[in-house]
This record gives C-alpha cells, structure tokens and sequence, in this order.
C-alpha cells in the first residue's frame, strides 16, 4: 500500500487556487517538465470558462435584436397605416 503525502489540507480542490505559468512545483530535477506543465494548466484553466462568455455573447445579441424588432413594431403599428389595419382584424 503507498504512503499517503503530507498535507496541511484536508481537501485539495482543482481551480481553488490561481495557477502562476512558470511557476515550478515543488523541488525537482525536472524543473522544466515542472514549468511546461504547469504552464499547460494555466492555459487550460484560462479557457475553462470560455463557454460562458460565449453563451453571454448571444444572449445579448438576442436581446438586442429582440429590443429593436420591439420598436420596429412599436413604430410600424403606432405610427403607420399598417397599425390601423392589423388593429381592425381584432375589434372587439
């Protein structure tokens, strides 16, 4: 059975602390293994949540779009011939 590592932590979370690229982790002779991988991670972790700013991106052109097709009708329906029209297939 292997040796468990000494630790202050009693959870060691993935992303809880930022990742410094070229930072070396621990004392090695492989410390530009160490560099490049780390320097992996931070890439990685960099882009985790790239997903999210791209789904913002088209919540708000959606948004948008539906703001300015509001006025556009707003403005056609209001203000034009065309309001009238639509608005006598309806009476009540």
């Amino acid at each position: 059975m292997a040796k468990k590592k000494n630790s202050n932590r009693k959870y060691k979370f993935k992303y809880s602390e930022p990742v410094q690229a070229g930072s070396v982790v621990g004392s090695t002779s492989k410390s530009a293994t160490a560099v490049t991988a780390t320097t992996a991670d931070a890439v990685v972790a960099g882009h985790h949540y790239d997903y999210v700013k791209r789904d913002v991106r088209r919540l708000s052109v959606i948004a948008v779009m539906l703001v300015l097709t509001e006025l556009v009708l707003w403005y056609l329906l209001g203000h034009t011939q065309l309001g009238q029209s639509v608005y006598g297939w309806f009476r009540v």
